[in-house]
């Protein structure tokens, strides 16, 4: 037993002798006394160096062709030698000159045989390059992508036995046409806060007009979208319609360039420009106050127009501008539905409802129902509501459905192509509702076993489903027992 405590000992000694060991061993590595353990940096070879600020040429191979750009004699915007009047785009050239202004390598393999480079795609580049600045004309040729380290092989004309191994991100910005080169014209930004007009201008003429906090002279102010046709008395849009003309003019109107080619006009049905668009309104410049952190905006009339042509499989439509020589694919599918809805049926540009008036801002209502007038007036306090029928109390809460289901009156259907003298003429129900100083007012008359045709204003093109009319007559006779 004596002899096995001894060994144990032993043992437990010698471990704790080289944990001690292993303990200096590491301290002297960390402290950097041990130069064994510091690794050599990495050579770093440059490979280009463009001044931006003095390159005023420089071209690439796409697909075999060769495209070439030259600085504009203001300096301050780029030209294809192809077609001058073309505007290219100042931030796509600031990129692809941006990997040239300083590109290195990590890999630099020297003195390399013609059939080396071979091998590496660099006598047969997929893309070569040349840029000229104040110091003279650099080229480059750039060769295969290394499957394993995914780093391009690249050699310039200062010695081309070399092939440097740098980051293949920059193919991908070299990898285009002209056409992804072209600037997308700017439209204003226009401000919802403020009225805003968008006339169609083609065989019909349609104007849209928005007003912000609802038009004055209208029973509701949440219509904010009005249209009039060939000059006829203006009427609410569709909601959902709407919120997407709006949702278009607070963005890009153009998404992309399709061609620059103006014999392929006709292609879009463009080469006539029969339809324009022209959007007048307030235009918003967002800037950033430097001192404050606050984003501060700049209001200025601003008026925007271009031509539409056909419309694409997803309901987005082709344009271009009296400016630039480019056809684009707008951003929004509304413009399309904005004008070429059948002109005889409003059904998919009207408001789906009679009036959209707001419940809580209904001050007077009144239904003529078999003979009989009932009107019902409404007044509000800071602590209470009351309504009257035909001048008699009655209790807000029993009237409130009446009230709501008038105030949100929808029609069914569109029969702008029916027979005028189809059905029974005789009236079923007249309403009148004032909100504020504004009245309107609708009646309903036979016209089928389902429907009852709305005669508002001047137009009876309207049909609302029996069922839903009989709900407000329901309502009222409650109200009347």
């Amino acid at each position: 037993m004596k002899n096995k405590r001894i060994l144990n000992l032993t043992l437990l000694l010698a471990v704790i002798v080289v944990l001690v060991v292993v303990y200096f061993i590491v301290i002297k590595n960390e402290s950097g006394d041990s130069a064994d353990t510091t690794a050599p940096k990495a050579t770093t070879y440059t490979v280009a160096k463009i001044d931006l600020n003095t390159v005023y040429q420089f071209s690439y191979t796409y697909e075999g062709t060769k495209y070439s750009f030259r600085l504009n004699e203001a300096e301050d915007g780029w030209l294809w030698d192809g077609d001058p009047d073309l505007p290219i785009s100042n931030t796509k050239v600031a990129l692809m000159l941006t990997y040239f202004s300083e590109m290195t390598a990590t890999v630099a393999l020297e003195n390399v045989t013609e059939e080396k480079m071979a091998e590496y795609g660099l006598t047969d580049p997929a893309l070569e390059l040349s840029f000229k600045d104040s110091k003279g004309e650099h080229s480059f040729k750039v060769g295969i992508v290394n499957p394993y380290n995914s780093l391009a092989y690249v050699s310039s004309s200062v010695n081309n036995t070399i092939a440097y191994m740098v980051e293949s991100s920059f193919i991908d910005e070299y990898s285009c046409t002209v056409d992804d080169m072209l600037q997308i014209e700017e439209n204003p930004i226009f401000s919802l806060k403020d009225d805003i007009t968008v006339t169609f201008d083609g065989k019909d003429k349609l104007i849209y007009k928005f007003y912000p906090t609802g038009k004055t002279d209208y029973i509701s102010n949440n219509c904010k979208w009005f249209l009039s046709i060939n000059g006829a008395e203006e009427f609410p849009i569709n909601e959902e319609l709407g919120a997407e003309l709006s949702s278009a003019l607070k963005a890009a109107l153009f998404a992309e360039v399709i061609t620059y080619d103006t014999a392929k006009y006709a292609d879009y049905g463009l080469k006539e420009k029969e339809i324009k668009i022209t959007i007048d309104g307030t235009g918003v410049t967002s800037t950033t106050d430097q001192s404050t952190g606050e984003t501060v905006e700049t209001k200025t009339p601003a008026s925007f127009s271009f031509y539409m042509g056909t419309t694409d499989e997803d309901g987005f439509s082709y344009a271009i501008t009296d400016n630039f020589p480019l056809l684009y694919l707008t951003t929004s599918s509304v413009f399309d539905s904005l004008y070429t809805f059948d002109k005889n049926n409003l059904s998919s540009v009207r408001s789906a409802y009679v009036w959209n008036a707001d419940p809580s801002d209904v001050s007077e209502f009144s239904l003529i129902y078999k003979g009989m007038t009932y009107t019902f007036a409404i007044s509000e306090t800071s602590s209470s509501i009351t309504c009257t029928m035909n001048g008699k109390p009655i209790s807000y809460d029993s009237a409130a459905p009446l009230i709501k289901a008038i105030s949100m009156l929808g029609w069914d259907n569109d029969i702008s192509k029916a027979n005028e003298d189809s059905g029974n003429k005789d009236e079923v129900l007249s309403l009148n509702i004032k909100v504020g100083e504004i009245s309107a007012s609708a009646s309903f008359v036979g016209y089928s076993k389902e429907y009852y045709r709305i005669k508002y204003g001047d137009r009876s093109e309207f049909l609302i489903l029996k069922s839903n009319l009989d709900a407000i007559i329901d309502l009222l006779s409650e109200l009347i027992k």
